[in-house]
């Protein structure tokens, strides 16, 4: 592998940055929690309100504690986990958990997930110099974003007048700082992804490490139905590498862990396989809840709030097919999970009909895709660094 460095940082080394990270993330969450920078994001004490979500997620979780289940469109698993929150508040209403509940989402959480990127990225590149700016680009993230919005914002004033991303409160949400799903969900899908790479190209996978996987992954689908997504990537490596036990444990564990929800869809929705979302609208079949038209809705969008994105896009799609082939030297397999992880979720949630017009730009659904934008951003740097010196050479 080409190098753009001549020597490797050690691990006491590597460890130091990724604590000052914390401490920087730390800094950062304190910062926006007075407005800065600025986001005309209406804040009650710890709480960002959102859209109503964390009141449902909040009730079915009081329901948990109550051994009483309501019927609610969420899936049960982030009510699970905000259940004990509950009980040990003895909580009335969704306020009453906020500030636990942000500390370890916007902090513990976040925290964890820059270890992780960090740690996908050295192993995927045999560098923990690699490691730890894959990890600092994932901790400023937030604040990239904020800076992008700002310059379009500058040169297209119709973008800030309704943002194609729904403006500043998607710096708040890509922040974990909503009381909703999606930083469990991202969490628990770096964390799925960190052990399963470390287990892929192993003579003989562990066991034991293969069941939590499975168990993981399978509440990470709990939290979010899309991220039975991951469970497909992961199934689809195994058959790739010709490991069939281990491409069946990817499947029936995360199945055997899914078995509450179908029951709790049996019961409220008439079906195992009916889920709450496809009951709120027409979506009584679940190929309902997809529509290529969304697709166009999107070129639409963009073009009017801000052309100079669509312009942008084929430079931006070989950027990344460039890192893709420069990974494809690697190992090709795990290029294809990183491929495939990216491409996924994205698809998914661009084609996603249920969360209504425009919603489909809401950032936080795609905070999973974070760190393979950032690995393939990175290994397309790499290539061009290798394309440049063998020309000079």
């Amino acid at each position: 592998m080409v190098s753009l460095f001549s020597k490797d940082i050690s691990k006491r080394i590597f460890w130091f940055i990724l604590i000052s990270l914390i401490l920087l993330r730390i800094t950062m969450v304190l910062f926006a929690m007075q407005d800065i920078p600025p986001t005309g994001v209406t804040m009650d004490g710890w709480w960002f309100p959102h859209g109503g979500d964390e009141r449902e997620y909040f009730n079915l979780a009081k329901s948990i504690t109550e051994l009483d289940l309501i019927q609610e469109k969420q899936t049960l698993g982030y009510p699970l986990f905000l259940a004990p929150f509950v009980y040990l508040a003895d909580a009335k209403t969704i306020k009453d958990i906020v500030q636990p509940l942000f500390i370890v989402q916007a902090i513990i959480l976040f925290a964890l997930s820059i270890i992780l990127v960090s740690l996908i990225a050295e192993r995927i590149f045999q560098s923990r110099i690699i490691g730890v700016i894959s990890g600092g680009i994932f901790t400023l993230f937030p604040y990239l974003f904020y800076l992008l919005l700002y310059c379009l914002g500058s040169i297209y004033p119709q973008f800030t007048a309704y943002s194609l991303l729904q403006g500043p409160i998607e710096f708040i949400s890509i922040n974990w700082f909503l009381m909703i799903a999606d930083p469990l969900s991202a969490f628990l899908i770096f964390l799925c992804f960190y052990l399963f790479l470390k287990e892929l190209d192993k003579e003989k996978p562990r066991r034991s490490l293969l069941i939590l996987l499975g168990i993981l992954s399978g509440f990470s689908v709990l939290v979010r139905i899309a991220n039975i997504l991951i469970v497909a990537i992961f199934a689809l490596a195994w058959l790739l590498r010709k490991r069939i036990k281990e491409m069946f444990l990817a499947v029936i564990v995360p199945f055997l862990i899914l078995l509450p929800q179908f029951i709790y869809n049996q019961k409220f929705f008439g079906s195992p396989i009916t889920f709450g979302y496809q009951t709120y609208g027409d979506y009584s079949n679940i190929f309902g809840l997809f529509s290529f038209q969304r697709w166009l809705e999107l070129y639409e969008t963009i073009y009017f709030k801000s052309p100079i994105l669509i312009y942008l896009l084929p430079f931006l799609i070989i950027f990344l097919a460039l890192g893709a082939r420069y990974l494809m030297k690697i190992n090709k397999i795990m290029a294809a999970v990183l491929i495939f992880w990216l491409l996924s979720f994205f698809i998914f949630y661009i084609s996603y009909a249920y969360v209504g017009e425009g919603g489909y730009l809401a950032l936080r659904f795609f905070i999973p895709i974070i760190p393979p934008f950032i690995f393939l951003s990175i290994a397309s740097f790499l290539h061009i660094f290798q394309w440049l010196k063998q020309k000079h050479s």
